[in-house]
This record gives C-alpha cells, sequence and structure tokens, in this order.
C-alpha cells in the first residue's frame, strides 16, 4: 500500500501535493488521480503511483474557484469541477485547461454529485433533500425527492454516488444508506424517413440521447391502428424486404432504454408497389373487377368511440369511410347511411351530389349519439351499420358493410389530447352541485375578509371541505396516471366523475383534479389545467389587479397571460393547503418548460361535459364543524403574507431608508392586519418629512376612521384632497366618515364630487348611505 499527500503546514507557501481538507477524488480512464482540495480551493493531480502532476485551481480562466464540493469526470476524461459556494460547474480538459462553466443556483446547497456515463449529472442539495439532473450543456432536466424519513424522502443527506445504473445516497439520519433504480424515459423517436425502391423499405430516424438506448424496436401492420412486432435493430435505421406489392405499410418505431422504459414514434404510411407485374391473362382481371360491386365502402378511420365525449360526434366525425366507383359511369345523389343500433335513434345521412367514374370520395361519419351510450360501463365491441343507395339505369341500387367498432366505456380517455378531460368537469350534475352549495353557503361567514382574494378564500372553502368530507388521494393500482401519460401509444385510461369521486371519497390524480376543478368552476372561478408528461394538477384565476393583492407571497403567484393565478397539488387534498401551493408552484417551475397549460371552460367548448342520467342517491355531508378550520387556514396563510410582504419592505427600506413606497406600502400593510400603531407611526413619519404627501395623508385618515376618530379622518382626507383633488377615493373616504357621524347631508356633498370626477364611484358610493 502507497501513501502520497500529507497535511500542508500553517506557514507552508507550497500548497502542491499537499492537502488541506481533501473531500473527493476522480480517478480517469488513464490513471490520473484528482483529489478536490476544499482548504486550497484547487484539484491536486497525481499518476497512479502517487507522484504530484499539477494542480488545477484556484484560478481558471476566469473563474475563481472559492469552495471545492466535489469533482468527477466524463467518458472523454473531461473534469467538472463543483464549486458550492458559486454554485458553478467548472469543465476543464484532462490537463486542466478551461472548457466552459455552467451554472446550478437553483440548488441551495451543492454538497455532492456523480456522473451517470450516459450525459446526466445527479446533483444532491442538501439543504431541500432533493437530487436534481442536469445534462453535460448544464440544462435542468428533473427532480426528485422530498425532506422526510419515509422509503423514498431523505432527512439528513450528504453524500451521491451512481454504480450499476442505481443511485446511492447517504443519509446520517438513522445512519441509512438509500439505493434506487435510475428509470432511464427515452424520447419518442422523430424524424422517421423512408426510402423506398422496388425490392426494400429502408427506414431510419433521429433520437435526441441514443446513449441510453439499448435497442429499437420496428412495428408494422397494414392499417393504421393495428400493428405488430416486426424486427428490432441497435442501429437509427432498418430494411424491410419481407413485403407484398401495391401495398400501404404503417409503421411505428419504439425506443427501449437500458432501463427497460419505452416511448414510440408517430404512426408514418409507406406505399411499396414493388416490381411492375407482366400482364397474362387480362381475362382474368376483367372477372375480378366483374365481382367487385359498382360502387363500394372501404372502412379507412373507425376504429372507437368515447363514451363520455357522445356529444363531440355531432359535429367531429367518429371516423372516415372511401366511397369507391368502379365503374365508367357517374353517379348522382349518392346516399350514404351510418347507423349504430341502440346508441343512435335514426341513421345519419350524407349525400354526395356527385361521383364521378373510376374515383372515390371520402366521407366523414358523424353521429347523434342517444343517452343510452353513457350506461356502457365496460369497453364494447358492436357492430357499424354502413350503406350506400343510389339510382341506376332508373333503378335503385344499395350496398351495405357491417363494420366492428369499439364504444369505450363512459369513463375512458387516451391522453393524446389532455383536453379530452373537459368531458368529465360536470358542473351542472345534482349530486355535485348539492355538494358544491352546501359548501358554499359557507362564504357568507368570511365575506368581511379582505387581506386574502376573494377567489383564495372560496378555494380554501372548497378544499378544507373537501379534506373534512374525507377525500384522499388513492394512486390508479392498475394504470397509474404517469405510466400511461408518460407513454406515446395510444393507451386507455380511466377518469371518475366528480359523483363517482365525491361517493367513493377517492382518485387518482386524474379524479381529483376533475373534482376540484369542478367545485372551483361552480362558483365561478376560472380554472386552468397543468398538464405535466407524467402528471397533471390545476391552477386558478384570483381578482387581483396587483400581486401584493393575492395573499400569499409573491413567490408561489404564477403570471399567466396577465393575470395571476395560484396553483394546486390535487393529490394533496386533506393536507396543508398552503404546502399544495407551494408544491405545485415548485413543479410548475422545474417543467416550465414542459408542462401545457389550457383552460377547463375552452376546452368545454369543444368537448362538452356529459348530461349523466338522475340518481336518487344522495352525497350526505356534516359541514358544521368545519368553519374554525377554514378561519385557522385564512390566518395561516394571511400570516404567511405579512412575514413576506413585511420583510419584503423592510428589506427594500434597509437598503434605501428615504424609499417612500415601501414605508406607504408597509403602513398599508400593517393596517390591514390591525396592527393600527405601527401603521400610525409610519404615516406620521413620512408625514413628518413631507407634508405634502397626499397618500400618507389619506392613510393616516383611514387609520382614524378604524380607531373610530372621524373628525380627525375627516381633516387628513381633507388636506389630501388639497394635494390631490382629482382622487375620488379620498372624497368617497370623507363621504363614510360623515356618514358615520350620521351627517348623511354633509356625505352626500361629498359623493357628488367623488361621482364628478369618475362616474363609476357611483357603483362604491351607493353602499356609503343606507
Amino acid at each position: 500500500m502507497n501513501y502520497f499527500g500529507g497535511k500542508v503546514g500553517f506557514l507552508e507557501k507550497n500548497k502542491e501535493g499537499k492537502f488541506n481538507s481533501p473531500t473527493s477524488l476522480f480517478l480517469d480512464s488513464k490513471g490520473k488521480l484528482y483529489i478536490a482540495d476544499t482548504g486550497n480551493d484547487m484539484i491536486q493531480t497525481f499518476n497512479k503511483d502517487g507522484i504530484f502532476l499539477f494542480s488545477i485551481g484556484p484560478d481558471i480562466s476566469n473563474v475563481k474557484l472559492m469552495k471545492i464540493a466535489d469533482v468527477k469526470g466524463d467518458e472523454e476524461n473531461n473534469l467538472y469541477i463543483l464549486d458550492s459556494e458559486l454554485k458553478k460547474i467548472v469543465i476543464t480538459n484532462s490537463d486542466g485547461k478551461y472548457i466552459n462553466s455552467w451554472n446550478i443556483t437553483d440548488i441551495e446547497e451543492p454538497v455532492s454529485f456523480d456522473y451517470d456515463g450516459y450525459g446526466f449529472f445527479y446533483f444532491l442539495d442538501k439543504k431541500n433533500s432533493r437530487i436534481k439532473v442536469y445534462d453535460k450543456k448544464g440544462n435542468y432536466q428533473t427532480a426528485f425527492f422530498t425532506k422526510g424519513q419515509g422509503e423514498r424522502e431523505l432527512y439528513e443527506p450528504n453524500l451521491v454516488k451512481i454504480r450499476g445504473g442505481k443511485l446511492f445516497i447517504a443519509d446520517s439520519s438513522g445512519n441509512k444508506l438509500g439505493v434506487f433504480k435510475i428509470s432511464y424515459i427515452p424520447e419518442r423517436p422523430t424524424s422517421v424517413i423512408s426510402n423506398v425502391d422496388e425490392e426494400k423499405i429502408e427506414l431510419s430516424w433521429q433520437i435526441p440521447n441514443p446513449k441510453i438506448i439499448k435497442q429499437y424496436n420496428i412495428f408494422r401492420g397494414i392499417y393504421p391502428d393495428k400493428s405488430s412486432y416486426l424486427n428490432s435493430s441497435d442501429k437509427l435505421s432498418y430494411i424491410d424486404i419481407k413485403l407484398e406489392p401495391d401495398t400501404t405499410y404503417y409503421y411505428m418505431i419504439s425506443a427501449i432504454s437500458i432501463s427497460g422504459e419505452e416511448n414510440y414514434s408517430q404512426i408514418i404510411p409507406v406505399y411499396f408497389k414493388g416490381k411492375e407485374k407482366i400482364k397474362i391473362e387480362d381475362t382474368k382481371t376483367e372477372e375480378i373487377n366483374k365481382n367487385k360491386p359498382p360502387v363500394e365502402i372501404i372502412p379507412i378511420e373507425l376504429n372507437y368511440i368515447f363514451s363520455a365525449n357522445y356529444k363531440y360526434y355531432l359535429n367531429n366525425p367518429i371516423g372516415k369511410i372511401l366511397v369507391k366507383n368502379n365503374t365508367d359511369e357517374k353517379f348522382n345523389n349518392v346516399k350514404v347511411s351510418f347507423f349504430l343500433k341502440d346508441y343512435m335513434d335514426f341513421p345519419t345521412d350524407t349525400i354526395l351530389t356527385e361521383l364521378l367514374p373510376q374515383t372515390s370520395f371520402y366521407v366523414e361519419l358523424k353521429a347523434t349519439l342517444n343517452n343510452k351510450i353513457l350506461s356502457i360501463n365496460e369497453d364494447t365491441p358492436i357492430q357499424a351499420q354502413l350503406s350506400i343507395s343510389y339510382y341506376r339505369n332508373e333503378k335503385e341500387n344499395y350496398f351495405s358493410l357491417n363494420q366492428p367498432i369499439k364504444i369505450l366505456s363512459k369513463n375512458a380517455i387516451t391522453w393524446d389530447n389532455p383536453q379530452r378531460i373537459a368531458n368529465f368537469v360536470t358542473i351542472k350534475d345534482p349530486p355535485v352541485t348539492s355538494f358544491s352549495r352546501s359548501i358554499l353557503n359557507q362564504q357568507k361567514d368570511f365575506e368581511n375578509e379582505n387581506r386574502l382574494d376573494p377567489n383564495l378564500i372560496n378555494a380554501i372553502i372548497i378544499w378544507e371541505n373537501a379534506g373534512n368530507y374525507g377525500l384522499t388521494y388513492l394512486a390508479d393500482p392498475i394504470n397509474p396516471y404517469s405510466s400511461v401519460k408518460s407513454s406515446s401509444q395510444i393507451i386507455t385510461d380511466t377518469v371518475q366523475f366528480p359523483r363517482s369521486t365525491l361517493k367513493l371519497k377517492s382518485g387518482d390524480c386524474d379524479d381529483l383534479t376533475v373534482l376540484l376543478a369542478t367545485l372551483l368552476e361552480s362558483t365561478g372561478i376560472r380554472t386552468m389545467i397543468l398538464d405535466y408528461p407524467g402528471h397533471i394538477a390545476l391552477m386558478f384565476e384570483t381578482q387581483a389587479k396587483n400581486k401584493s393583492d393575492v395573499g400569499i407571497p409573491e413567490d408561489y403567484i404564477i403570471e399567466y397571460e396577465g393575470k395571476y393565478f395560484i396553483p394546486l397539488e390535487t393529490t394533496m387534498v386533506g393536507k396543508n393547503f398552503y404546502d399544495s401551493i407551494v408544491y405545485a408552484f415548485n413543479m410548475y417551475k422545474q417543467y416550465a418548460n414542459d408542462v401545457k397549460v389550457f383552460e377547463l371552460r375552452t376546452a368545454m367548448t369543444k368537448f362538452e361535459p356529459v348530461t349523466l342520467p338522475d340518481i336518487t342517491d344522495e352525497i350526505k355531508y356534516d359541514n358544521s364543524n368545519i368553519s374554525e378550520k377554514i378561519s385557522k387556514t385564512i390566518e395561516d396563510i394571511s400570516s404567511k403574507k405579512l412575514a413576506y410582504y413585511e420583510n419584503l419592505y423592510k428589506q427594500a427600506l434597509k437598503e434605501n431608508p428615504d424609499d417612500i413606497n415601501s414605508q406607504v406600502n408597509l403602513g398599508v400593510l400593517y393596517a390591514a392586519y390591525n396592527k393600527l400603531e405601527e401603521a400610525q407611526k409610519i404615516f406620521e413619519d413620512i408625514i413628518s418629512k413631507d407634508e405634502y404627501n397626499a397618500s400618507a395623508l389619506n392613510n393616516l385618515g383611514n387609520i382614524n376612521f378604524l380607531k373610530k376618530e372621524y373628525d380627525k379622518a375627516i381633516e387628513n382626507y381633507i388636506k389630501a384632497t388639497k394635494i390631490d383633488p382629482f382622487d375620488e377615493n379620498v372624497f368617497l373616504n370623507i363621504a363614510r366618515a360623515y356618514a358615520k357621524q350620521g351627517k348623511n347631508e354633509d356625505a352626500k356633498i361629498f359623493i357628488e364630487r367623488a361621482i364628478k370626477i369618475n362616474p363609476e364611484a357611483k357603483n362604491i358610493a351607493d353602499g356609503i348611505i343606507k
């Protein structure tokens, strides 16, 4: 065993080859050993025999290392140096020459990281007990784990290592070592191209990170919706030679990662003509043509029907057929009929005014479906009846075809278009409206609460009642949402109607999102769906014109389309309301480039909510004991708002003591929270420095008003009007003070002045004198 290095002395100037707090090491493929020396702010390099070679840092190009926490290398022997103070990765070649650097500022306390060999770095954020993943260019990819002592939680993590496709995390709490399999979810193959000659079809495709791909599977079929496994390839190409002439094939490519996850390309059609055949017996061809009907139906797209989407098919096609004229004659007014027995009261007819000789015409199949379709609880195959009628030689001719089609259960959905979820938002369903009404009757108990946005208060009422009712998150054991949603295959999932979720008192993320969105929309709150690659949540719109009026810290408010929204993690129903906001916002921020946002109301115009049959079962719920819990949540969030903005304004005043706006805002904040003495002191201080500050005078008058010092209030209001005579709100304040004293005639004078400045002030003024 060889030893090398040694501790650097206190007065030693030459630190090379000796250490002052070494923290980690990395051995490259050429036998060089790199040791991160935190105390000396450098990387010390040795050969395999322990002979010192060179050091890297503290100065690397224009970067000065402050605190080296870890060092790792990639397959090209480039070094990646983690500086926890700078929150930066500095990249050099194996000789220490600077290549690049990138920031990891969203990691609060980076203490350790490792490279997986496939292009991804895993960083341990000790403070937040999370692992965050970046690619080699510094692009953020994902994050997982949270603080706690559960199986998939970290409490005091301090080291991360990757070996054999597994993530090892040392946790000093309980001296644990967590071992987790790394799942590599491949992106779908793209840019699928076909090159065709008379003997073969050659396919090629692209994928963003081929290093994580174990193999590619090729699927083929002669129908778009029916394909089977054909072969596999370890390359980005495949040659298919087992082909039938004059055939259109439908190909799909799947990429299988090294951890076994699979993702699919889009389906592409490829026509194979093959070699030209020499016509030997024309009589046989003529005989075949004689056996064809004059006009025939060829099904093109006729796969399945969503029961919950039955209203959609009135204006949108269920499928498509081809009407083909096999003769040299022209036919006029060809009637095409489409009928589903039991589920349509009458056939849907389409008239083709003209069908030319030897031509084909596509017909889209639409249907007026009846409510019986909502009785289907399991996917049900039926026969669709297709028929053609036309006149030939003054005689009516018919052609009919029965074609299998599947009606999916009323709860079925596919996530190729997540807006389909609007079908399940049954705002007008009697059991749901009954439950909603029992909840919203409590609004009157909190109508004077002005510290929080009204929509936020209503959301709290809904949330706390939902938890009190007993709603809980329960993952779908058959088709977990994350696995269904992340697959690019069209996999059928199910969504519960709100009435079912209320009855069962549980649901997965899509079920709970649908229910809470329904309850929010039933109160008139505009709701947006947050569609993530493997998850779904929501956010609701506030009425606030300014962020400070929303009622939560600005850090967790989403600004979207000029409005302010609050996100909710619906799977946390029954838990702390504020925590669900924080969790949902962090997810939104984490997946900002991947999340798709759509407005529920817009989706509902296309995918209309189902009209469910009446039921006799009542949803019984006693909410008599919930007011105290709602009040507690409102107080909890209000206190967080106070702490946030108090710190914000105080910090601004610390940096600039003469910042009048921050002083005014702090005073208004204190007044809103009934800290009247602190507020009064602030406004008096402003006026002592600037006696012509109309805002401070008006707000001081408001403090007097709240203290019922109406004469002082009027005095300060009038001073404010002399400085700013065009603020109708101050005149309305004067009117309120006079009205409190019973001087209605005086109040009317100032109401008239306010309305003269702004006629819209009449809406407010009408409530001053009672």
